[in-house]
């Protein structure tokens, strides 16, 4: 009745494991001092960043399980297990022990996962989820870019550097991207924007501090979900009733039509420089709304 596994390791109880059991029989196939990294410890510091990298949630799909391993372990990869031998494995003291698994520190899980990724707004999506979840800093993460290797930088560090700007979404990032290079000036990203008596207006995309204009990116999966027409609807008359310009934009206009949404922002940039500002501004210091940290100043 034994199902074997991998190399000497062995299911005594017969069928198929589960993505548990596969992941115990990674740990004793690559030895006592092995640690799961990547997407495979993440999913155990948190359950809902699977989800939102749209990963399977049936135990049964066949995964691979990334493990890491001395650089002196002489273990290869096999089935579906990736071992990644580094000189840098993490110490038992900073590792975390769960569901009778070793797990690397969650910087280094986002850092590791990360460099094996393809897509650059994966890896934008994988560094904004953490960092909303809470399961990493952005201090904690730039050091593992530094110490790491550097297969797989790249999109790793331009991750890093939208979310300490305050870019929050692929989408965001996608429209950053679409600034660089352009005559307007970098925006602020997400600032909470109050009215003259500290009334609440909006947390804007993207803002133009010195002409008040704001930019949203809005999607047809946000609108169509629960209130999320009412409440564009709602933010757009309090743009309205301060005398905001707000510009709304999708991703698929930035993504398929670059030049002509550039040049719509632009052209309201300058309608909006022609005209007096109207008295908003961003809050001082660090705020928290909407499940978003924004780095804001004094402006109007």
């Amino acid at each position: 009745m034994w199902n074997r596994v991998l190399p000497s390791v062995h299911l005594v109880t017969g069928g198929q494991p589960d993505r548990l059991q596969r992941e115990f029989a990674a740990q004793l196939y690559a030895g006592a001092s092995s640690v799961l990294t990547g997407i495979t410890a993440l999913r155990h510091y948190e359950p809902r960043l699977a989800r939102t990298l749209w990963l399977p949630d049936d135990r049964y799909v066949v995964e691979s399980v990334h493990v890491l391993v001395d650089h002196s372990c002489r273990r290869a990869s096999v089935a579906f297990v990736e071992i990644e031998r580094t000189r840098r494995l993490p110490e038992r003291s900073v590792t975390e022990f769960r569901d009778g698994l070793v797990l690397a520190p969650p910087a280094r899980a986002v850092s590791d996962a990360a460099r094996r990724m393809r897509s650059e707004s994966d890896v934008r999506e994988l560094v904004i989820a953490s960092l909303r979840l809470g399961l990493a800093n952005a201090s904690d993460l730039t050091q593992e870019l530094k110490l790491g290797p550097i297969r797989g930088r790249a999109f790793l560090r331009s991750a890093i550097e939208h979310a300490e700007v305050g870019v929050w979404s692929p989408s965001e990032g996608d429209l950053r991207d679409l600034f660089t290079g352009s005559q307007l000036p970098e925006p602020m990203w997400n600032p909470r924007l109050v009215g003259p008596r500290g009334e609440f207006i909006a947390i804007p995309d993207a803002w133009f501090d010195e002409v008040a204009l704001a930019v949203e990116v809005d999607s047809r999966e946000h609108h169509s979900s629960g209130d999320g027409w009412e409440r564009t609807l709602s933010r757009q008359a309090r743009y309205a009733a301060a005398g905001v310009l707000c510009i709304p934009v999708t991703p698929r206009q930035i993504r398929e039509q670059p030049e002509r949404t550039l040049l719509s922002i632009e052209e309201a940039y300058a309608t909006a420089l022609a005209r007096p500002r109207p008295l908003v501004r961003a809050v001082v210091g660090q705020t928290r709304a909407e499940g978003r940290v924004t780095p804001v100043s004094w402006a109007g």
